[in-house]
């Protein structure tokens, strides 16, 4: 007869059930399912956008919504941080927009403010744009100022063109940078392209409540209640053709990333830029048809970059934009109140790659890591060769 097995779990086999459990645990929350949302991938898919800024109007904090006539359904979810992220608010509505003119959806206060993460569906279309912004406590400095221009529609994009008149609502100082801000550095760097407002600024203007000022020169206008700190509202003024880049020194420097040292320099001194620059992408591949592809790929991500990511530079030059522009569309996005993380799946010559971008200020900054450098070198070898 052969003996009896001891089926009783000793203190031993407790502590291996536990091991397990903890490294189970642990392997859930390493993945992409640690986030609090489900992919929102769909965000960055498509080139539909939907302009959009948080105010404050009469001491209540508000969504506006640039949205053309149609039928929308319009969702939204709060998020506050305590010990984790935690949801306090959910709005679920059928909005039709008849007249010209923004969509306002009241928020909540919250006394530590809070991620609104909001999801716009166009049910006539089927489109979808989804996008995550900051409700903070308080307006910090003129951060949430409900700017309007000639007309009276509030601006809600992050540039207006040459040319345009903004009134502002209540006292504040406006001011001017004229310089250029450098494309963000590659994701293996070890610096943090933070916007300092107090360097460098050309002049400024002082507004009293119900002042319009014109904006006629090109650059970054930063409206404050306080000429001081890095929060306010930002403002780009652009060129006719903007988001689109035309000018072929704005075209030669969205491929800085993508070129050697010494190639990107004569590439400057170029006595025809243009020409030049289509030398450049001729030189990627024998095929001309190909070569327009290349062509065609890279300046549409400039484009929608510029649409989508544009800060106090533009949108090509920030670190969202930067990954965009070089691996393009994420094949997967989760947000988690304070960042959002872009999951790129393992191609042939590379394993998956995550990038987190974290909330600074106004800014979304990457976190660099010299691990990011493998996954960087291919996505640039393949731009190279021509085969992105």
């Amino acid at each position: 007869m052969p003996p009896t097995t001891n089926r009783h779990l000793t203190m031993p086999h407790l502590c291996s059930l536990f091991l397990l459990l903890i490294l189970t645990f642990l392997s859930a929350c390493s993945s992409s399912r640690y986030y609090y949302q489900d992919d929102v991938a769909a965000t960055y898919s498509g080139d539909w956008v939907v302009p959009h800024q948080v105010i404050q109007w009469s001491g209540k904090p508000q969504l506006l919504l640039d949205l053309p006539k149609g039928s929308y359904r319009i969702t939204a979810e709060g998020r506050r941080k305590a010990s984790t992220w935690e949801a306090f608010y959910e709005y679920d509505e059928r909005v039709v927009v008849r007249d010209d003119g923004p969509t306002s959806l009241p928020l909540p206060q919250s006394p530590s403010g809070y991620a609104l993460n909001f999801t716009v569906y166009d049910t006539e279309r089927s489109y979808r744009f989804i996008a995550s912004v900051q409700v903070p406590v308080r307006d910090l400095n003129g951060q949430m100022l409900p700017l309007t221009d000639e007309r009276g529609t509030p601006i809600l994009k992050p540039y207006v063109y040459s040319g345009t008149e903004i009134e502002v609502p209540r006292e504040c100082v406006v001011r001017y940078y004229d310089r250029q801000f450098g494309a963000a550095p590659p994701p293996t760097s070890d610096r943090d392209p933070v916007f300092n407002a107090d360097r460098k600024v050309a002049r400024t203007t002082r507004l009293k409540a119900g002042e319009k000022i014109l904006l006629r020169d090109e650059g970054l206008y930063l409206f404050q209640y306080e000429a001081s700190g890095r929060y306010g509202r930002y403002i780009r003024c652009v060129d006719d053709a903007f988001p689109k880049l035309t000018r072929a020194k704005d075209l030669l420097e969205t491929i800085r990333y993508i070129t050697l040292n010494d190639e990107y320099k004569r590439l400057q001194n170029a006595s025809h830029p243009k020409e030049a620059l289509d030398a450049f992408w001729l030189s990627r591949t024998d095929d001309k048809a190909r070569a327009r592809l290349l062509i065609r790929t890279f300046y549409s991500r400039v484009e929608y970059a510029n649409r989508r990511f544009t800060d106090y530079k533009p949108g090509w030059k920030t670190d969202r934009g930067l990954i965009y522009l070089i691996f393009g569309e994420p094949d997967e996005v989760y947000l988690d109140g304070e960042s959002e993380v872009w999951v790129y799946d393992a191609t042939q010559r590379r394993d998956t790659v995550r990038f987190r971008f974290e909330r600074v200020f106004q800014q979304y900054l990457l976190k660099r890591s010299s691990g990011l450098k493998r996954a960087w070198d291919t996505e640039i070898y393949e731009w190279r060769k021509g085969k992105f």
